[in-house]
């Protein structure tokens, strides 16, 4: 598995989150539907995608950042982080786009 990128807001914005489209997946691009309890949000990503450098207390710091995911998507990068290991159940959904 590949190493996240580490951004350093120094060289500007990060293009990584800039080309994101809300409720949208980033892995795939399909819509990410509506699931009880989530607010038009996708799936958290079980492994960080990318860092940012930030100060943590004034100290220098990174901070992780997740991708936001489709239910088909997540429940691929749950089974390759934790092998073996029962898919956690979906929460209820919504609407099917």
């Amino acid at each position: 598995m590949a190493r996240p990128v580490l951004i350093d807001p120094a060289d500007g914005p990060c293009e990584i989150c800039a080309a994101r489209g809300p409720g949208r997946c980033d892995s795939c691009d399909a819509p990410v539907g509506e699931f009880e309890h989530m607010a038009g949000r996708g799936f958290q990503s079980p492994v960080p995608d990318h860092w940012h450098l930030r100060p943590v207390e004034g100290i220098a710091g990174r901070q992780a950042v997740y991708a936001e995911l489709c239910l088909a998507c997540y429940r691929k990068a749950f089974a390759a982080k934790y092998p073996g290991h029962p898919l956690p159940p979906a929460p209820r959904q919504l609407s099917h786009d």
